[in-house]
């Protein structure tokens, strides 16, 4: 039987509350348990989940596949028995970055992502600013 993949935003108004530990922690509890997990770096503005999670050497990320410069197949990596998409934010690229994803790209990437795992984590950004939504 095909699962129904499920999508879950960890977010707060607030930064350093613990929405990355909570996200990595929830993503590889559930990958222990058999099931199968990706997690998403959501948060444009300070994006450390790779680092959290020990992930140093990604050539490519998440804002790769949206702007178009990378597949999305292309941007999933396995640690922790898990898939992590990492975001990649340069802060000298924030405001080109900003300009140049759509929002309907962002759709399209979750979608495929959906298509790809039976939970997807998203680390989301503090705030409720119109990037982070």
């Amino acid at each position: 039987m095909r699962f129904r993949p499920r999508s879950i935003s960890i977010t707060s108004g607030k930064g350093g509350t613990g929405k990355t530990t909570l996200t990595a922690n929830l993503g590889i509890a559930l990958g222990a348990l058999g099931k199968d997990t990706t997690i998403l770096d959501g948060d444009l503005g300070m994006a450390n989940l790779a680092i959290v999670l020990g992930m140093h050497k990604c050539e490519l990320s998440f804002l790769d596949a949206l702007t178009g410069e990378a597949e999305v197949k292309d941007v999933i990596y396995r640690n922790y028995g898990i898939k992590v998409v990492p975001m990649g934010f340069r802060f000298e690229d924030a405001h080109e970055v900003l300009t140049k994803v759509k929002r309907e790209r962002v759709e399209e990437v979750i979608r495929e992502l959906l298509k790809q795992t039976e939970f997807l984590l998203i680390d989301g950004a503090a705030g409720i600013q119109d990037a982070t939504i």
